[in-house]
């Protein structure tokens, strides 16, 4: 028969699972940035030769020990810093050994691109941390809510929710810049008098501007009805270049907009 020492233990596993799930849920973006990385270095290893796939391995060592030192019990965040940091060491040999054994075009294209859309939401978030420091913190969740996507925590929805979220207030900043830089109020928006307002001098900013109210308005429709459920993406793939293409939009503008106005 059970008594309360019983009970009490029972409680204690469960907050001790409770714990490793938020941890894990925590972990998720090192997690996956460090799965993609070994899943390349394995691929890299099979298509090199024998004595470059071997000085591929020896260049994160390091990475790799860490990584085998990992406990689930208790949980520990440190093999996985020390992973992470030195999968970055290892960056530069990784390429020159990749180079040194030939025609590896793909690869280094594929490595390349191994945290390409985490490194463009960090670009975009240097600059408009200079600026607007509330909309920094929401494109910050925005990239959290992508990380946690790519580990499977997030669905679709939650993703095109909080991108979208990001896009309507970026939309808003984007008013709020050009009546700072007009001297008035608008009394409506108009992406045409917005991109003349606020570009930069020549080099056609503002013409760039203008063509990207429709990448804006086509990404807003499909984030949106992802997020209520009208829209199902074919695979992880498709979001994902919903995503891309949102900060590859996001990257444009602020590289057109005048300097002065993002505090630069």
């Amino acid at each position: 028969m059970a008594n309360l020492i019983d009970l009490q233990n029972a409680k204690d596993k469960l907050i001790k699972i409770i714990e490793l799930r938020d941890n894990l849920i925590g972990a998720t973006p090192m997690l996956t940035s460090i799965n993609e990385n070994l899943s390349w270095y394995e691929k890299a290893y099979n298509q090199l030769s024998a004595d470059n796939a071997e000085k591929l391995l020896n260049n994160i060592d390091t990475s790799i020990l860490s990584l085998n030192q990992i406990n689930i019990n208790p949980f520990s965040y440190a093999p996985l810093t020390g992973a992470t940091g030195s999968f970055a060491a290892a960056s530069a040999e990784t390429r020159n050994i990749l180079i040194n054994d030939g025609n590896h075009y793909d690869l280094i294209k594929e490595y390349e691109e191994i945290n390409a859309i985490e490194n463009q939401f960090d670009q975009a978030f240097a600059t408009i941390n200079k600026v607007d420091h509330k909309l920094a913190t929401i494109l910050a969740e925005a990239k959290k809510s992508f990380q946690l996507w790519k580990g499977g925590v997030k669905n679709d929805s939650d993703l095109a929710k909080d991108v979208r979220s990001f896009q309507d207030l970026f939309k808003g900043f984007l008013n709020y810049i050009r009546m700072t830089a007009d001297g008035k109020k608008a009394k409506d928006f108009s992406w045409p008098k917005m991109s003349d307002a606020i570009s930069k001098p020549g080099g056609g900013n503002s013409q760039r501007l203008r063509a990207e109210q429709s990448t804006h308005e086509r990404l807003h429709t499909a984030f949106t009805e992802i997020f209520k459920g009208t829209r199902t993406c074919a695979d992880k793939n498709e979001m994902e270049t919903y995503v891309a293409d949102y900060l590859k939009h996001l990257l444009i503008i602020l590289g057109s907009v005048r300097g002065d106005l993002l505090g630069l």
